[in-house]
């Protein structure tokens, strides 16, 4: 269970624990998105959450796929929004879905290469 920080500032919008994991192909990183269980969308992997009846979406950027290019990518930061795509601030994520967005953001970031 991920718990939001003491000291993150209510109004923000994202996190960067888990941004700038880097991966040599951007392939590679799409690929561990789907094999963990999270769609893509957009450039972003993303992990819909239902918390008391409110529907929150965690997204991390993993980059644009652009045809079968080998070319690198990373991780980028990790933010929450709402059903039309409005950019929650920390203090309107529930703890749901802000562990939930943890989880899924540690885990891609767990795949980077470590050289």
């Amino acid at each position: 269970v991920w718990r939001r920080p003491a000291g993150l500032a209510p109004d923000a919008t994202s996190v960067d624990t888990y941004a700038g994991g880097v991966f040599k192909e951007l392939r590679f990183l799409h690929g561990r998105v789907t094999q963990l269980g999270y769609r893509s969308r957009g450039g972003y992997a993303v992990c819909p959450v239902v918390e008391d009846g409110i529907t929150a979406e965690a997204r991390i950027w993993i980059g644009e796929h652009d045809g079968y290019d080998e070319y690198g990518t990373e991780t980028g930061p990790l933010g929450w929004t709402d059903p039309s795509g409005r950019a929650l601030t920390a203090a309107e994520v529930g703890p749901v879905a802000w562990s939930e967005g943890m989880r899924m953001a540690a885990a891609l970031y767990a795949g980077r290469d470590v050289a």
